[in-house]
């Protein structure tokens, strides 16, 4: 692994812990913070669920199999055309939509 992407990753768990810490703030619960990342940001998030500590670990991820590199937001005429409402979708059941109890 080269530099770019040790850093890469330590961001990554960086800002998964600015988020738990900020939590109550920002009106999020902090069990249920979780990364989804494509291309790089791929790199990223699979770095950060190998954390050995696992309260390090975002507790959910979510990438693509197909839709081309650094695809986003952009229509590609794919699959991946749709990943946002499907994330969303799959977010929903699991319960991590709904406001958690205080």
């Amino acid at each position: 692994m080269d530099a770019a992407a040790r850093y890469g990753i330590a961001d990554g768990v960086q800002a998964l812990e600015v988020v738990r810490q900020r939590a109550a703030q920002w009106g999020v619960s902090p069990d249920r913070v979780g990364f989804v990342g494509f291309s790089a940001g791929a790199m990223v998030t699979s770095g950060a669920l190998l954390q050995a500590d696992a309260a390090a670990r975002p507790r959910f991820a979510g990438v693509y199999s197909a839709g081309g590199h650094g695809f986003g937001l952009k229509k590609e005429g794919t699959t991946s055309d749709h990943w946002i409402d499907a994330f969303y979708s799959w977010l929903e059941a699991q319960g991590l939509t709904r406001r958690a109890a205080r």
